[in-house]
């Protein structure tokens, strides 16, 4: 949105943080108010392409890896547990360095989640291991994947 028009959705609207994703700034400004951020980009499949690539720019300040150390995550056991959850994760680049750096970690026990067009344009991304379970998912919705605690007796 033009930052130049910001103070006129701050008079139309109040001074105050939106209560809904549908009455955003980014939705006033488009005319679209009634729909997500997400829903008026992946109504333009360029618009949508082009944020997906812009994304991992971010990460020239901030670092994929080396603020947890993903090797504590272990493999150990029969079951096919799953032990690491991106959520809101894209098109999976993150993932896909976690696995490169943590080979103890496997890809059949990772899941990536995000909104349907995203997990479509997730599963072209070549980069990303066929093992990687692609699950549709709002973030603002109950988590559907559950861990489980187990007793250090």
């Amino acid at each position: 949105m033009p930052l130049s028009r910001f103070h006129i959705y701050l008079q139309e609207k109040g001074y105050k943080e939106p209560k809904i994703q549908e009455t955003s700034p980014v939705a006033w400004a488009e005319g679209k108010e009634g729909q997500t951020l997400w829903e008026i980009i992946a109504s333009d499949p360029e618009r949508f392409l082009t944020f997906q690539k812009g994304l991992p720019m971010g990460d020239i300040h901030l670092p994929r890896i080396g603020y947890y150390d993903f090797g504590k995550l272990t493999n150990v056991g029969q079951d096919d547990r799953t032990l690491l959850v991106d959520i809101g994760g894209g098109i999976g680049s993150r993932l896909m360095d976690i696995l490169t750096n943590y080979r103890t970690l496997l890809p059949g026990r990772a899941v990536l989640q995000d909104l349907p067009d995203v997990i479509r344009a997730a599963r072209a991304n070549t980069r990303l291991s066929g093992d990687v379970k692609l699950m549709e998912h709002d973030f603002y919705c109950l988590q559907p994947v559950q861990g489980t605690c187990r007793s250090r007796t």
